[in-house]
């Protein structure tokens, strides 16, 4: 008879093999993916709306089933935006709340959480009026980023043919499956790695490197036309989610993304300004111009929804100092009934609308307070989020 193997060794053979497994399939889970798109976020995978995860947020993913990803949503919310319940239970209060990634109004904002949702508190340290909170929620995995680390662990994806590098691009290039291929389509190589394709091109031949088509496809709209409903049909925050909204037949739809016989899409219409309210929460209606005027520090980096008028558009000049040489701004009165001036600074992004806007045009805008008073004419000055005319 065969000796035994002795039991140190046996035990050792099994830690290894528990060790292999795990590593095999930890990559992809717990790791930090960030959000490429805007994602509703389920209490459950096709579950009720519990919230949002905003573009940029970068979030701890815990598992995965299907076109779903649960992910934990950590943050910092307003302490009054919370509210105690029996049991030692915190929910949110009778109004969504923004998580953001520091305790403090002017930080990035990387979800929202819907009224009577149940958070658990983060012990630790926390600036004065913020608490840290903690939410765990399911979300579409087409909105989250590839997860680099791993594609860069395997070698077989660099391996694969290229006619099925090209089938999958033409598929997301016709409208296909956007957001499940996000995850199985194999991750292009970066333009500097492969030189050997580099040569051709100083010996005078064309180029034959692929058009990074993955990121874009995903991005920008799809090129098929407007859609319309057949009937009145039900608007989720995702596929086989609960309705929340109802869309008349003949409504016009722009086609987003496709996911398994669902379309994501886009409408525009009109509802009354009384009816709505900013999603953020920390936009501020009530504050006047006096009111950053008088606090000139305190105010900054405050976010304020106004309407202005647009008296002209202007570059600054060396003798503003709280203003960047040749920096376009518009000058403005408001806001509201309130007849102060105001320099309202217009990024890249709103430029064009900005230059298209005539002058005594009536504007809505959130802006960001740069500060409550300039030094040389003591004017509010403010970094415009959004303008919008109004008729």
């Amino acid at each position: 008879m065969r000796p035994s193997t002795p039991m140190s060794r046996f035990a050792c053979r099994v830690t290894a093999a528990a060790t292999l497994s795990l590593g095999a399939i930890s990559p992809g889970l717990s790791q930090s993916r960030a959000v490429t798109t805007p994602s509703a976020v389920l209490a459950a995978p096709k579950g009720r709306a519990i919230g949002s995860v905003h573009p940029g947020g970068s979030f701890r993913v815990l598992e995965t089933r299907g076109a779903y990803a649960k992910v934990s949503i950590d943050g910092f919310v307003e302490r009054t935006k919370l509210s105690s319940q029996r049991g030692g239970t915190t929910r949110v209060g009778s109004r969504a709340a923004i998580v953001r990634a520091r305790g403090t109004a002017s930080a990035r904002s990387v979800a929202s959480l819907d009224a009577g949702t149940n958070v658990a508190l983060v012990s630790g340290t926390a600036p004065t009026g913020w608490v840290r909170v903690t939410r765990e929620g399911w979300i579409l995995r087409g909105s989250l980023e590839r997860p680099a680390l791993a594609d860069a662990g395997r070698p077989a994806a660099a391996a694969r043919p290229r006619s099925e590098s090209k089938a999958s691009g033409s598929r997301k290039a016709s409208g296909g499956e956007v957001a499940a291929s996000s995850a199985k389509a194999p991750t292009p190589a970066p333009p500097t790695t492969p030189k050997r394709e580099v040569a051709p091109a100083r010996s005078g031949a064309a180029s034959t490197s692929p058009a990074p088509i993955a990121r874009s496809a995903a991005a920008a709209p799809l090129s098929d036309s407007t859609l319309v409903p057949t009937s009145n049909i039900a608007l989720r925050a995702a596929p086989d989610a609960r309705p929340l909204a109802t869309i008349a037949q003949g409504t016009t739809l722009i086609p987003l993304a496709r996911d398994r016989g669902w379309v994501r899409v886009r409408l525009e219409g009109w509802v009354q300004e009384r009816d709505v309210a900013p999603a953020d929460t920390s936009v501020r209606n009530g504050v006047s111009a006096a009111d950053l005027r008088a606090d000139p520090l305190g105010s900054r980096g405050k976010v304020v929804r106004w309407s202005v008028q647009v008296l002209a558009k202007q570059k600054a000049d060396v003798l503003r100092r709280d203003l960047a040489p040749d920096e376009t701004y518009l000058l403005a009165r408001g806001p509201y009934e309130e007849n102060a001036l105001l320099y309202l600074v217009v990024p890249p992004s709103l430029m064009a609308a900005a230059k298209s806007m005539p002058e005594l045009t009536q504007a809505m805008i959130t802006a960001r307070v740069r500060t409550g008073k300039s030094d040389l004419v003591g004017v509010p000055i403010l970094d415009l989020l959004t303008i919008t005319p109004r008729k």
